[in-house]
């Protein structure tokens, strides 16, 4: 199969690279939309925490673990954060873990002080979910 080339314009690219750019001021970590992407970290974290932790607990109330039990705390793990996730990313980046975070700070994909804040609000989340 040949491959093709895609071929864009001056002007959209420039709106990609602008779209795309990393902050380079620290007040970019107070403004209003760092505020709603914080709240939706804090709220991802405690859902994720919430329904994960109640799976297990439930399940432990039902009867004695077994291999159906741990399919189904497997499944909840998972398609709770696949949830959260897909909630969460078209505002925050859908990070919820704070091991996530850190990685995009090491990476400089977000600001320092941005990505502490994440942490705080998924750790702050996570308390409140368990």
């Amino acid at each position: 199969m040949p491959t093709q080339t895609i071929v864009i314009s001056p002007a959209t690219e420039r709106r990609i690279r602008e779209k795309f750019k990393r902050p380079t001021e620290a007040r970019s970590a107070f403004d209003a939309t760092s505020w709603r992407q914080y709240l939706v970290e804090f709220l991802g974290a405690l859902f994720f925490i919430y329904t994960a932790t109640g799976a297990v607990v439930s399940v432990n109330f039902v009867g004695p673990v077994n291999s159906g039990a741990v399919a189904v705390i497997g499944l909840a793990f998972g398609l709770s954060l696949a949830a959260m996730i897909y909630a969460a990313a078209n505002i925050s980046g859908g990070h919820i873990n704070p091991a996530v975070t850190i990685g995009f700070i090491v990476t400089k994909k977000i600001f320092v002080l941005k990505g502490f804040f994440y942490i705080f609000a998924q750790l702050a989340g996570a308390m409140v979910g368990s």
